[in-house]
């Protein structure tokens, strides 16, 4: 949330500084940073450190391994490149020749003569060949899938080993971190320094960024701590100074790129935008305490509400990185007026929406009445209840799913049930057990029934 809190606020001052100035606040930043550096100097190829990658790449290797010779041509506009594969085939670093005989056909000299027949000679010709050829795992599918088909079977598999790798890992961590062993470890990361309480949190933010240049990747850092997290043993207070340090420190992997280029500036450029962003989203959202704990509480409830309904996580995924970027890039292109005439209302609704959420729980009083709560609301506006309810009942041939889905349907009938006695208790007329079916016994217990089911709604609003 930290990411998208930080959009949300830089983002509008950079549309309105562009406009006003004609450069955004990031951009102005950087170019300041960048100006007095050449446009064109060769870059140090030993700048980027291989700490990583020194340990992974004999594993790689054996799966698969890509020509950066083709992908660096495509990036110069090579359109002959853009035909080749990006598998590597040939592992030899000095390219080698040999003769070969070919068979010439040549034509006679004297074209005049009525006998002349045309040659079939024997040459050496002198051809280039790869003395030694890559091996590794997916080279049999070269030239049978296409390099897209390759790699999306490639990102495939690195999920599925990614996700079983997490599973192990919580799994070992459940079964190791037990009884004295968890409560030294959990006091230990979890502690703060004597006396200077408050500096602990900006010396994991350098621990964070420390990891991350290390590993060379804030994926790596943050899939590792969020099973400890799962676990216990780290606290999403100490795991959120440390995510922030991550996101320094993967800037920092850029910048090493960047200077290891030929044209570093543009590049740099890039990264000091990157690394800027961070930083200052840093220093609105964690020095202060109420703006720390924002994050917090957002991570909090999303992580509820995955706990409930574990298919918003995957909803979650993709809202956030392809529906929302998608949108705000799709508006870009438009003009900053439509991003601005778009978003602004939108967040300024969320604005209003957190405002009476905060009233609600420490001033209802200051509400009018009819605020002071949101059943006034239909179910599908103040709870997820309903969008469960569709889902698991698209899912019923699963058992749990089916379980889940009639829990809902019953969920849902008892609200409407509820609806309907307030609205007759409101217009002064009774409801009649034979009416509705059932005893006055039954109506008082689906009555109590109902009011727990409309309060445990309340409890999961999502307003």
């Amino acid at each position: 949330m930290f990411n998208w809190l930080a959009v949300i606020t830089l983002l509008p001052v950079e549309v309105i500084t562009k406009a006003i100035a004609g450069k955004g606040f990031l951009y102005w930043i950087t170019s300041f940073m960048v100006q007095d550096l050449p446009d064109v100097t060769k870059g140090n190829k030993g700048a980027s450190p291989k700490l990583l990658k020194a340990v992974t790449s004999p594993f790689t290797k054996l799966i698969v391994q890509v020509n950066s010779g083709v992908i660096r041509a495509i990036a110069r506009g090579d359109k002959d490149a853009e035909s080749k594969t990006l598998l590597k085939m040939c592992c030899s670093k000095k390219s080698a020749f040999k003769n070969v005989l070919v068979n010439v056909t040549v034509e006679p000299a004297n074209t005049s003569l009525l006998d002349s027949t045309t040659a079939i000679m024997t040459t050496n010709v002198t051809t280039k060949y790869c003395p030694q050829e890559c091996s590794y795992l997916f080279k049999g599918l070269a030239g049978v899938w296409s390099d897209t088909g390759i790699g999306i079977l490639l990102l495939i598999v690195s999920l599925v080993i990614l996700c079983l790798c997490l599973v192990v890992v919580v799994k070992l961590l459940q079964s190791m971190l037990k009884g004295q062993i968890a409560k030294v470890t959990k006091n230990i990361v979890n502690g703060d320094i004597c006396g200077l309480s408050w500096l602990t949190g900006y010396i994991a933010i350098l621990a964070g960024a420390g990891m991350t240049i290390l590993v060379q990747s804030s994926s790596i850092f943050t899939s590792t701590l969020t099973p400890l997290v799962g676990v216990g043993v780290v606290s999403i207070y100490r795991m959120y100074p440390l995510t922030l340090g991550s996101n320094i420190g993967t800037t920092v992997t850029s910048i090493l790129a960047a200077l290891a280029q030929d044209n570093f500036k543009i590049g740099l450029h890039i990264a000091l935008v990157h690394l800027t962003f961070n930083i200052i989203g840093i220093l609105i959202w964690y020095p202060i305490p109420f703006m720390r704990n924002i994050p917090i509480k957002f991570a909090k409830f999303l992580g509820n509400k995955t706990a409930k309904y574990r298919w918003f996580a995957i909803v979650y995924l993709l809202l956030m990185f392809f529906v929302m970027p998608g949108l705000c890039f799709a508006l870009s292109l438009a003009g900053w007026y439509v991003l601005v005439i778009v978003l602004v209302p939108i967040i300024l609704l969320c604005i209003v929406i957190c405002i009476i959420k905060t009233l609600q729980k420490k001033k209802p009083h200051v509400l009018p009445e009819k605020f002071r709560d949101w059943k006034w609301l239909p179910l599908c506006f103040r709870s997820l209840a309903p969008i469960d309810w569709l889902i698991s009942t698209s899912f019923g041939f699963c058992c749990r799913c089916g379980k889940r889905a009639k829990l809902s349907i019953e969920k849902d009938q008892s609200a409407r049930n509820l609806n309907m006695i307030d609205k007759t208790k409101a217009n002064g007329t009774s409801v009649s057990p034979v009416e509705n079916g059932g005893t006055i016994h039954d109506k008082n217990e689906n009555e109590n029934e109902n009011k727990g089911i409309d309060n445990r709604a309340m409890q999961e609003d999502i307003v």
